[in-house]
């Protein structure tokens, strides 16, 4: 276990030299990156536009929430088990991240996510319950959704509505080899956040062809 974080910092270090600009051999090379036919063993791309990739705050600015329109795809011979995600934002969190239970697995199972007052999602567009038995992907496997999660950190007031936003999404497998990928959500910070029902919102809004299910 202590490893596998010691790899995470080396990993977190260069690519904070990357963005500070400063020159660097490829990652082939680097202590702590595999190999480039290994790092791509999962492929994490992402979809949708600025609607489907958002971070907005909560109601009553109680924190903030997140969507992301992804494409995943496993580029690895055999099976891979989805076993954590982990998201990283360009400002330092007071709190943990949460990620909304399966609502299958709720009693009674519901059919939506359900991620703040009035915010939902149809389970059959949301990647989130994908993993361990439900994560299980074999090579050419796809999927494609929302990952949806909360905090109760807020936005820092410096990032303003419609700014864009450099995330980093690490997905874990049954290993605890982290795959990751940079991704860009853009701010949204309306005067007044209502509760937003995305069960009448129409597909194509969220996802465009969503697969996950």
């Amino acid at each position: 276990m202590k490893n596998k974080y010691k790899i995470e910092e080396l990993q977190e270090t260069w690519l904070e030299l990357e963005r500070a600009g400063i020159p660097l051999e490829p990652k082939e090379y680097r202590i702590g990156f595999a190999p480039a036919t290994e790092c791509r063993q999962l492929l994490i791309d992402q979809d949708g536009n600025e609607m489907s990739n958002r971070v907005f705050p909560l109601h009553k600015n109680r924190g903030m929430a997140w969507m992301l329109s992804l494409i995943i795809t496993s580029n690895l011979a055999g099976k891979m088990t989805i076993t954590r995600w982990d998201l990283q934002f360009p400002w330092d969190l007071e709190s943990c991240l949460v990620w909304p239970e399966d609502p299958k697995d709720m009693v009674p199972p519901h059919k939506s996510y359900v991620l703040t007052e009035g915010l939902r999602f149809p389970r059959k567009l949301v990647l989130n319950h994908h993993m361990y038995e439900k994560g299980v992907l074999t090579r050419g496997s796809v999927l494609r959704g929302l990952l949806i999660g909360y905090s109760t950190s807020p936005i820092p007031k410096e990032f303003s509505d419609g700014q864009p936003v450099s995330l980093k999404l690490t997905v874990f497998d049954q290993l605890s080899r982290p795959h990751w990928q940079e991704l860009k959500a853009w701010i949204e910070r309306p005067s007044e956040k209502p509760g937003i029902d995305t069960e009448r919102m129409p597909e194509e809004q969220l996802v465009e062809g969503a697969t996950a299910a």
